[in-house]
C-alpha cells in the first residue's frame, strides 16, 4: 500500500479526489475520538464535498455492518469505531468484504494505530479494498511538540530500540507492525512506512 502524510485539509482534500464509489483508508496517529470525527466531517463541508455520515461500528458484527453500508445508498459514509475490534471480528470482516461494497458513495475508514494494525494482520482482502491509506500526522491540536517527544521517549525506553532501528526494520519489511510500530512511525512522520 501507498501511505502519505498530510495535515487535516490535505487529506480530506485527497480524498474528494476518490471515485464516487471509492473506499478511503485514514490512519489517526492516536485512536480516533468524537472531536476528530467531527473535524473531518467539518473540513469536507469547507471543501464542497459531500458531508459524510458518520457510523461508529463499536461491537457491530461485520454482516450487520454490510447491509448497514448497503442501506446508505449514494450516501459518503465515514465509519469509525474499529480500534475496539478483535482479531477474529477482523477476519469475519474479510470473509464479509463483499457485504460492504455498494454502487455509490465514497466510504472512509477512520482507524488509530490498533485497528490499523489488527486490519493488516487479519483482514487482507477487505484492507486491498482500500488501496492506498492516508496518515494524519499529529499537529499541536491532538499532541502537542512535548507530548509527542515523551511518546517516543517512551516507546524507546519500552522497546529498547532508537529511531533509526525502527525505521530500519520498517524499510526492510521485517517490522511487525503492531499498534505501538504503527504509532511510533507516525510520530516520526514516518508514515509512508506502515
Amino acid at each position: 500500500m501507498i501511505f502519505s502524510d498530510g495535515t487535516l485539509s490535505q487529506i480530506v482534500r485527497r480524498a474528494g479526489l476518490r471515485a464516487s464509489d471509492g473506499w478511503i483508508g485514514i490512519i489517526t496517529p492516536i485512536e480516533p475520538d468524537t472531536d476528530r470525527v467531527v473535524s473531518l466531517r467539518e473540513e469536507a463541508e469547507i471543501q464542497a464535498l459531500p458531508v459524510p455520515e458518520v457510523i461508529t461500528v463499536g461491537e457491530m458484527e461485520p454482516f450487520a455492518l454490510g447491509q448497514l453500508i448497503q442501506s446508505r445508498g449514494d450516501s459518503s459514509l465515514l465509519l469509525t469505531g474499529f480500534d475496539s475490534w478483535s482479531p477474529s471480528r477482523w477476519k469475519a470482516a474479510d470473509l464479509n468484504r463483499n457485504t460492504w461494497l455498494r454502487g455509490g458513495g465514497v466510504t472512509w475508514l477512520v482507524l488509530g494505530p490498533t485497528g490499523a494494525s489488527r486490519m493488516a494482520g487479519n483482514a487482507p482482502n477487505l484492507r486491498s479494498v482500500l488501496g492506498s491509506f492516508l496518515v494524519l500526522s499529529p499537529n499541536g491540536d491532538e499532541m502537542g511538540a512535548e507530548e509527542v517527544a515523551r511518546r517516543l521517549e517512551d516507546l524507546r525506553a519500552h522497546y529498547n530500540r532508537t529511531d533509526a532501528a525502527v525505521i530500519q526494520a520498517a524499510s526492510d519489511g521485517t517490522l511487525e507492525l503492531s499498534p505501538h510500530m504503527v504509532e511510533w512511525l507516525i510520530l516520526l512522520d514516518r508514515g509512508d512506512l506502515v
